[in-house]
């Protein structure tokens, strides 16, 4: 088994995008583009 670190790529795959522009959201509350709020 090789030890692979969670790097920005692994990271970006689990992360959330925007339903409203499509951008890379991350895990933020809004979206830095169109300000959508993506979490209650």
């Amino acid at each position: 088994m090789v030890y692979r670190p969670r790097t920005k790529l692994v990271k970006l795959r689990k992360a959330i995008r925007c339903p409203k522009c499509g951008k890379l959201v991350g895990f933020a509350i809004r979206c830095k583009t169109c300000h959508k709020k993506l979490r209650a």
